[in-house]
């Protein structure tokens, strides 16, 4: 489906399904926002037919390529960016495609799956209308701004995760603090991937090269590329910690085998003379000491507990226990 979303001669925001090109040619249609959500092959043949977008272009964006990037056509700018959604209960992290447009008075978006960047920009301009008095390239800030700020409660859920992981390490380390510690390093892992690749957007975006990005602009396309900054050094930091992590659990698996080996080696070793005693005893000779007599078997059971204390005081002093 295709919405175009313009400013009528009475200042109201208008969402309209009417064809590109009559919306164009309105006076008042100074800035005009096309989304593309979810279009039909025929939809998508405007992107040529009307737009005369480079085939280039065009098929990167119906083929979904799943990396950020930047191309200048001269008369637009094509980008490649990406929403991260905030549900977690995957093995990771899941981000959806937006392509986009920009010319000197139109913005394209295009996109598969609903958006909430799209969405949280056609609310704002039912508020506030004024906005599409401004240039295309503003409406272009506003929407990476929206898209870069879904990473944040992402990260903030996986810190939970990780201080939670983290006490779980500290008590007791189970099985399961494992499987959640890689899968919060892949999770990290995509994000860092995704925020450095749209970090050089921004960057491309904020350096002034692209002279349909307005000077007045550009510092705000700063802030933006400052973000996407902290959330790819947010991003490391956090992988840094979970390696950290990591090696906690590891190490507290080790010492916890030691543990148990050294209460078997000390058990094993006890009964290494029991097992002598008992050997000796078992032998077939006719005359053994304490054989005949009757309290013989209870004189070496004795005898053999006595031995095993004795072992145990000397391994308690030694400090092996």
């Amino acid at each position: 489906m295709i919405t175009l979303v313009y400013l009528s001669s009475n200042g109201e925001v208008v969402k309209t399904t009417r064809r590109a090109g009559e919306v164009l040619k309105l006076p008042e249609a100074t800035s005009v926002w096309i989304d593309f959500d979810s279009p039909s092959e025929d939809e998508n043949r405007l992107l040529t037919d009307f737009f005369h977008f480079h085939p280039l272009a065009v098929e990167d964006a119906i083929a979904h390529i799943h990396h950020p990037k930047l191309d200048d056509y001269q008369n637009y700018l094509f980008l490649i960016m990406h929403e991260l959604k905030s549900e977690l209960n995957r093995e990771e992290p899941e981000t959806v495609e937006v392509d986009i447009f920009l010319g000197s008075h139109f913005l394209v978006t295009y996109h598969s799956q609903p958006l909430h960047c799209i969405q949280t920009l056609k609310n704002t301009l039912d508020k506030n209308p004024a906005l599409l008095q401004k240039t295309p390239d503003f409406l272009l800030h506003f929407l990476l701004d929206s898209m870069v700020d879904s990473f944040l409660p992402v990260l903030d859920a996986l810190e939970e995760r990780m201080e939670a992981v983290e006490e779980e390490v500290l008590a007791k380390a189970p099985r399961k603090s494992l499987d959640e510690i890689l899968s919060l390093k892949r999770q990290l892992m995509k994000i860092r991937r995704f925020s450095v690749l749209q970090r050089e957007v921004l960057r491309l975006l904020s350096s002034g090269e692209h002279t349909l990005i307005h000077p007045d602009l550009l510092m705000y396309y700063r802030d933006v590329y400052d973000h996407l900054v902290r959330i790819s050094d947010l991003s490391e930091s956090y992988r840094d910690i979970l390696s950290s992590v990591l090696e906690g659990y590891l190490t507290t698996i080790s010492n916890r085998l030691n543990e148990v080996m050294k209460v078997l080696t000390i058990i094993a070793t006890i009964m290494m003379p029991l097992t002598l005693i008992t050997g000796i005893y078992g032998m077939n000779f006719p005359a053994m000491p304490l054989q005949d007599s009757p309290a013989g078997f209870w004189i070496v059971m004795a005898g053999m507990g006595v031995l095993s204390i004795l072992m145990l005081v000397i391994f308690r002093r030694a400090g092996w226990w």
